[in-house]
């Protein structure tokens, strides 16, 4: 019996950078799925140009993704200290004196 086909193992390798993504076993076995059935239906060939195709598509959205998350962390951190800063002052302004 012959062994199943594979995805391109250097494909798979720059999917796997993501890995840290919470939706990554997701996109990594719905690709795996679709790969097999792209090999059943239109050979192996087509099928592993489609699953680099669909690769870099996905590295698109993932890097957008992680980028969007980044900013979301610094927005909250920026919003912590500027809260930090305010009581600070509120403090200062109560209490008449500046904390060192």
């Amino acid at each position: 019996m012959p062994e199943p086909t594979k995805p391109p193992k250097g494909a798979f390798r720059i999917l796997s950078l993501f890995s840290g993504d919470p939706v990554f076993p997701h996109i990594a076995g719905d690709m795996g799925e679709e790969f097999h059935q792209r090999v059943c239906d239109d050979g192996e060939k087509q099928a592993k140009r489609w699953y680099w195709r669909e690769l870099f598509r996905n590295m698109l959205i993932l890097a957008i993704r992680q980028l969007q998350l980044q900013n979301a962390a610094i927005h909250a951190m920026t919003f912590c200290y500027r809260q930090k800063q305010r009581l600070g002052i509120v403090a200062v302004l109560q209490n008449g004196t500046s904390q060192k």
